[in-house]
């Protein structure tokens, strides 16, 4: 299967989005507040539920991160509807959790203050020129198919969740003959309660986002019409780790070889009872020295998708999505004798390892290959 930069535009550009042209939207007050729904019972046990999913009762999701990126979604087989670009006020967006995107609340007195006394006016959020500290810009999405759901779901593996209020950008601003207090409030969208999922840990050593994962956000972000000094400000001047060509691409150390064989069977044994590890291409990499917290993002995927499971190239690959990559062949055979497939399934094993190795110096996390997989094994528990 082969991958182009042209089939990611044309994903980018048949995705259902209207870029808005907004200065401002207001937040609600609080009796209009307490006019919507409140969460129910069954959101808070850690499982979001997929029940009475349908068209006419969706999942509200908003995406602040990779999700946000058509393609991304593309890979993760995913698809949602009504997309809109929206702001979650009263948070601010953190990349300190092993690089990866969450969001941390933020106390507002004056945003509370101002929902209190039911005062508008003092409740308006800047989409334009603002400071944008006290938000997050991100892209709201309607679920109406249950397998959709779960799906996304299950690729915020590892992330808690919540229901909280975002509100959608306004219709594109009145003319000054229609710039009426009643025409703006008829041309804002009214509030959503959406889901949200986060990291609730935060490292006593922030990690460092990669400049690839930077790029598919801000580059999402603006497909659905999200304000372009937010995604300067916010997401491409985050410091991060740089993008590197497979030329520089780098890899975890090795223990001398030749490096002893296990089959996958041992493997598995081993991961689950002794030596947490995983498996990229035939090798097994081991984690040394201190692990890292539990709560860590970096653990809890390992956990998730990596210890004791088949090569994770495959898994990295379709989480992961690299435009830089777009040039290479994915080929699911890894047997063909094709000297061009040989190559670029080469290159994306040694991409995928360079992921995982900036991904632990992130985490201030060490690996070391220690064993290779079985051959007649390698192919057999590629996922």
């Amino acid at each position: 299967m082969t991958h182009s930069n042209r089939q990611n535009c044309d994903v980018l550009r048949s995705t259902s989005s209207t870029p808005q042209n907004s200065s401002s939207f207001q937040a609600p007050s609080s009796e209009i507040l307490a006019t919507f729904p409140q969460p129910s019972a069954q959101w808070d046990d850690g499982s979001p539920s997929c029940n009475e999913i349908s068209e006419h009762q969706p999942h509200y999701y908003f995406g602040y991160g990779a999700m946000c990126n058509p393609v991304s979604r593309q890979r993760r087989n995913i698809d949602g509807k009504n997309f809109r670009a929206a702001v979650l006020p009263n948070f601010r967006l953190d990349f300190s959790n092993s690089g990866v995107a969450s969001v941390v609340e933020v106390k507002s007195e004056a945003a509370e203050s101002a929902c209190d006394s039911g005062d508008s006016s003092e409740s308006t959020i800047e989409i334009e020129g603002g400071s944008f500290e006290n938000c997050v810009h991100g892209v709201l999405m309607e679920f109406h198919e249950r397998i959709m759901w779960e799906k996304t779901v299950a690729s915020e593996k590892g992330y808690e969740h919540r229901k909280v209020w975002v509100y959608p950008y306004a219709d594109e601003c009145s003319t000054e003959m229609d710039d009426t207090v009643e025409s703006r409030h008829r041309k804002r969208p009214e509030p959503v309660l959406a889901h949200i999922f986060y990291m609730t840990s935060r490292p006593e050593k922030s990690g460092r986002p990669q400049e690839r994962y930077l790029k598919i956000i801000a580059q999402g972000l603006e497909h659905h019409g999200v304000t372009a000094k937010y995604i300067q400000k916010k997401i491409l001047s985050v410091e991060s780790i740089p993008c590197r060509a497979p030329s520089e691409f780098r890899s975890f150390p090795s223990n001398p070889e030749p490096l002893p064989t296990i089959s996958f069977e041992e493997y598995q044994a081993r991961s689950i009872a002794t030596n947490p590890c995983f498996v990229l291409a035939d090798k097994v990499v081991d984690l040394v020295g201190a692990l890292p917290d539990e709560d860590q993002a970096l653990m809890k995927f390992l956990r998730s998708h990596a210890f004791g499971e088949g090569d994770l190239t495959p898994f990295l690959r379709d989480l992961f999505y690299d435009p830089d990559m777009s040039c290479y062949t994915w080929n699911d055979d890894s047997s063909s004798s094709d000297d061009k497939l040989k190559h670029d399934s080469n290159i994306w094993n040694r991409w995928a390892e360079n992921q995982m190795v900036d991904i632990f110096a992130s985490c201030h996390a060490e690996g070391r290959v220690t064993m290779r997989l079985a051959k007649k094994q390698t192919k057999d528990n590629l996922r």
